[in-house]
């Protein structure tokens, strides 16, 4: 973690696999965990849907995050910033999008309520 730009002193939770080692940090505003928690669970920042929305508790939403990543329906290279995009259904129209850097630090995750998934991805 520490080789690709991490923070060990600021990282709440990592997932080291034979393919990659992806990792959530305390963040800020714009992207991690407090990005993710402001926005997306508690609603702070305004736009953005809410894991809520998906039927989501707050106290899953990190193995969700890690859940998505790890067992994706689909991951799409983001080319013009060298990171990935996963998500994967919680329900009919409802899907989890988690984005990581090319790094393996996890940028953002949030609900997303489609029937095209593909389409619809964000991988911002």
């Amino acid at each position: 973690i520490i080789a690709k730009g991490g923070d060990l002193a600021k990282t709440i939770r990592t997932s080291i696999s034979s393919k990659a080692t992806v990792w959530l940090e305390e963040g800020t505003a714009e992207s991690g965990w407090r990005h993710i928690y402001e926005k997306h669970i508690k609603g702070v920042q305004g736009g953005g849907t809410k894991f809520s929305d998906v039927g989501i508790k707050e106290d899953k939403v990190q193995q969700k995050i890690f859940d998505t990543i790890k067992n994706a329906d689909q991951g799409i290279k983001n080319s013009p910033k060298g990171g990935w995009c996963f998500f994967s259904k919680v329900a009919n129209g409802k899907y989890i999008n988690a984005v990581v850097g090319s790094n393996g630090y996890i940028v953002t995750a949030f609900p997303i309520i489609t029937n095209n998934p593909i389409r619809d991805l964000a991988c911002t």
